[in-house]
């Protein structure tokens, strides 16, 4: 973390708040994943908020359960309605914490509603259908959620009428953006994805036949 945010007052600040011991851990697993350091930092710089608040509140980690995060969320859709980071950066912190043991694992991190509830049943598949580890549910999630906000989030394309094109389309926009390791990470949740709403009868057809490879 000193690489990303020397002396500066928000590194100063994340390591002092409630959320100070977490920080370091969280940033070496954005870096595992391969979240360029640009990324990083932004993420870093986003965290002020929700240590900010638990400040605000007096709270301190071991006080942080359902009703506090998504009362977190609440207050910050009232106020930053068009900043998204935050809530994705809150919810990859809290998965990463549940992973680690710092939360309880069954802690829901956001809100229900129609998306939410779809990444909540993929993530229940994952852990108990395919027995895949906390680590690979914090490494999928943020992707397909990334993916369903992009396809769904303003509820102009349900599910089951998901274009064909959805997903290389997808890939192809924000393949480039990204280290080789988090695209190829981004291929292989979405055809993990697809091919789960496919198994569910949520698509026709398997449309991670459709994700397309990336280059190493």
């Amino acid at each position: 973390m000193e690489q990303l945010l020397v002396g500066s007052a928000t590194g100063r600040g994340l390591h002092a708040g409630p959320l100070g011991d977490q920080v370091d851990g969280f940033v070496e697993a954005l870096r595992s994943c391969g979240y360029a350091t640009a990324s990083i930092h932004a993420k870093l710089l986003v965290l002020s908020q929700p240590t900010g608040w638990l400040e605000h509140h007096g709270l301190a980690l071991r006080d942080v359960d359902q009703g506090r995060i998504r009362g977190f969320l609440r207050w910050h859709r009232r106020r930053h309605r068009a900043h998204r980071g935050v809530e994705t950066t809150t919810v990859q912190l809290v998965r990463h914490l549940q992973t680690t043991g710092a939360l309880p694992p069954a802690l829901v991190a956001v809100p229900r509603g129609a998306l939410a509830e779809v990444e909540e049943r993929y993530a229940t598949y994952l852990r108990e259908e395919r027995g895949l580890s906390h680590a690979t549910l914090v490494n999928y999630i943020p992707l397909v959620h990334r993916f369903l906000v992009d396809r769904c989030g303003k509820g102009h394309v349900g599910l089951g009428q998901l274009p064909a094109d959805s997903a290389p389309r997808f890939v192809l926009r924000h393949a480039p953006t990204m280290s080789p390791g988090r695209a190829k990470l981004l291929v292989t949740a979405l055809r993990s994805f697809l091919r789960f709403l496919h198994l569910r009868g949520e698509t026709a057809t398997d449309l991670a036949l459709s994700v397309p490879t990336v280059a190493d």
